[in-house]
C-alpha cells in the first residue's frame, strides 16, 4: 500500500496517458514493485530526480517521457511507437535500452 508521500506523487503527476498509463503503472507496481523497493516515485516517468542539472538531463527526461507515453498509448507495440514518434526501429530500441524501458512492461 502506498504511503502518503507516494500518494502525493500519484496525485501530483499529470497522467498524460490517462487511464491506460495509470493502469500500466498499477500493474508494474504490483508486478515489479519489489525491484524498485516499492517506490512509485522511481516508476513515474520523469520523477527520478526532481531537479535536472543540465540541458542534457532535461532533454533525456523529456525524451524518456515521450517514449514511455508512446509505449503506453500503443500498449507496447513497437511499430505503433515508431510511427507515432517518426523514428527508425533501431533508434527506438537504442533509446529504450538507454532509458531502461521494456516493451513487455507496457502490454
Amino acid at each position: 500500500m502506498p504511503g502518503s508521500t507516494q500518494m502525493n506523487a500519484l496525485l501530483a503527476y499529470g497522467w498524460p496517458g490517462n487511464v491506460r498509463e495509470l493502469r500500466n503503472l498499477a500493474e508494474r507496481y504490483v508486478l515489479l514493485g519489489r525491484q524498485f523497493d516499492w517506490s512509485l516515485e522511481k516508476m513515474l516517468p520523469g520523477e527520478e530526480g526532481k531537479q535536472a542539472s543540465s540541458l542534457a538531463d532535461h532533454v533525456d527526461r523529456f525524451e524518456r517521457s515521450l517514449i514511455e507515453h508512446a509505449l503506453v498509448s500503443a500498449n507496447g507495440s513497437i511499430k505503433e511507437v515508431m510511427v507515432d514518434l517518426a523514428i527508425p526501429r533501431k533508434t527506438l530500441y537504442d533509446k529504450m535500452r538507454k532509458y531502461g524501458l521494456k516493451k513487455t512492461d507496457y502490454k
